[in-house]
């Protein structure tokens, strides 16, 4: 599990996270939803302790990891895979050779590295594209390229950031049947920063909203239609019901 308790981030003077608090249960896919500026990126790299906050804490499976030195913070890591808005791929590298570059970096044997990428590739459904490069792949299969990085060391939390931009509608709904598979099949948990509303109510357990570095409604994605806040209201106003 995770939990946040009264998170705090200022840069230049400007309050950016205002007193979060939040816990993560285990194997459930909690979206983050708010609209740009709201601190949704903020938090994630708070969660994965790429910024150390001004005041609170966070601990990750029980344990506070805002003070910790770097080496434990590595091991921490460890326990995350993360899904980057764009793809985030090396051109010159082929698809095998994205896949397993994490796994070269923690010394795993060849072996290891074949068995894990294929694997990795087959729950995204590209088994057969190892040898192309990402150029010759469409935007779509990208996006999966990179979510099969993102799982190829089993990580127990998976963050997705923003995982439907630039896509259009057919392509976004595969990635969002992509995600509601891999919680199912991996009993991992979930992580989910977005502004898209579609995707939030398809994929949610639960649902978020963050406005002006505040947590400002949470609830299980089935009442989401019965919150009254208003920024919320303007969201679910854009699907109808």
């Amino acid at each position: 599990m995770i939990k946040i308790v009264d998170l705090h981030k200022s840069f230049n003077g400007k309050e950016v996270l205002r007193g979060i608090s939040l816990e993560i249960r285990d194997g459930e896919t909690l979206v983050i939803l708010g609209m740009s500026g709201t601190g949704k990126s903020v938090l994630l790299k708070h969660i994965m302790r790429l910024f150390k906050p001004d005041k609170g804490e966070i601990y990750i499976d029980g344990r506070e990891i805002t003070s910790l030195p770097r080496k434990e913070i590595y091991k921490i890591r460890k326990s995350f895979g993360y899904v980057f808005q764009e793809p985030a791929l090396f051109d010159s590298l082929t698809i095998y050779e994205n896949v397993a570059m994490p796994l070269v970096e923690h010394g795993f044997s060849k072996n290891e590295i074949r068995e894990k990428v294929k694997w990795s590739l087959e729950m995204v459904d590209l088994l057969g594209v190892e040898d192309k490069f990402p150029e010759e792949l469409s935007g779509g299969m990208r996006k999966r390229v990179g979510v099969a990085r993102a799982i190829v060391q089993m990580p127990r939390y998976l963050i997705y950031d923003e995982p439907t931009t630039g896509l259009d509608p057919v392509t976004a709904d595969r990635i969002n049947e992509l995600m509601i598979f891999l919680n199912e099949k991996l009993k991992i948990t979930s992580i989910v920063v977005t502004h898209d509303i579609r995707s939030a109510l398809k994929i949610a357990d639960r649902l978020v909203l963050m406005h002006e570095g505040q947590i400002v409604v949470d609830t299980p994605v089935d009442r989401a239609w019965e919150e009254e806040h208003p920024v919320l209201r303007e969201f679910l106003k854009t699907v109808g019901k």
